[in-house]
């Protein structure tokens, strides 16, 4: 009886040694391994500069912003109406991670759309619709709402710049930062940590801190940008940007103007 029991005990063992190495079933084990999880998304589009999200309405935008905070920092998009977000506190775009090297790095088309009600008061710095870009281009787009910070860097369009190029683009409202020291702000960019691109963009809001029409610190290239909003400086001020940072070769104004009022 034992040796009967044996036996078939050593059958079953081997047919399943046999079927484990069935062609059929080693696949589907390695195709469970090497799959990767998918990002949903209920976005149109595939994300890519030749076909980016389409974005409706304020909840595309926030999941187009959620997806590049959490990681996807190329992904592409355009705008295909005017957005209000009814000035609901706004969590810029700015990498979850805090590193530099995540922030959004993709191509924006606001389409000629405007994003209005635009609401943020933070103690951080990086603040604006884009708080922290890294080699992106918005472009096309126009912002209406109040950014304020205790913070640096603090933008109508984009916080801090650290590379990147900004087209076509304008802000109307106001932007402050109420830091003593360095209290960058600046009605399209607050600044700027590399060379970058400002072009054909325009500021009708009110800028204070270190303040400037257009941009309020750093190192670029200004070129057919304009200013009529009042500009409110601490210590540093100007109709289109505040203080450059770095060697003439790294500053550009070209083509541009200032009448809005200065006052330090």
């Amino acid at each position: 009886m034992k040796q009967r029991t044996r036996r078939c005990l050593s059958v079953l063992l081997a047919l399943a040694l046999m079927l484990g190495l069935l062609p059929g079933t080693a696949w589907a084990a390695e195709d469970t391994q090497d799959s990767e999880p998918s990002v949903s998304t209920t976005l149109e589009g595939e994300g890519t500069a030749d076909d980016p999200y389409l974005i409706v309405d304020a909840k595309d935008l926030k999941e187009f912003r959620d997806l590049t905070n959490g990681g996807q920092r190329d992904i592409c998009a355009k705008l295909t109406s005017d957005i209000d977000l009814q000035g609901e506190a706004w969590t810029p775009f700015a990498p979850v991670s805090g590193y530099v090297a995540e922030a959004y790095s993709g191509t924006f088309d606001g389409n000629g759309h405007t994003i209005s009600g635009l609401s943020i008061n933070s103690s951080a710095s990086n603040q604006g619709l884009f708080g922290l870009i890294n080699g992106a281009t918005i472009k096309n787009l126009q912002v209406e709402g109040n950014v304020t910070s205790s913070g640096s860097y603090v933008g109508g369009i984009v916080g801090k710049v650290q590379s990147g190029t900004i087209e076509n683009c304008s802000f109307r409202g106001s932007v402050t930062s109420s830091k003593s020291s360095a209290g960058y702000a600046g009605g399209i960019a607050g600044g700027t940590q590399n060379p970058s691109a400002i072009t054909g963009c325009a500021n009708f809001g009110t800028i204070s801190g270190y303040a400037g029409g257009i941009a309020g610190y750093g190192k670029v290239s200004i070129e057919n940008c304009y200013n009529t909003g009042e500009i409110k400086g601490t210590t540093r001020a100007g109709g289109i940007i505040g203080q450059f940072n770095g060697t003439a070769g790294t500053n550009t104004v070209e083509n541009s103007y200032s009448i809005g009022s200065i006052t330090l």
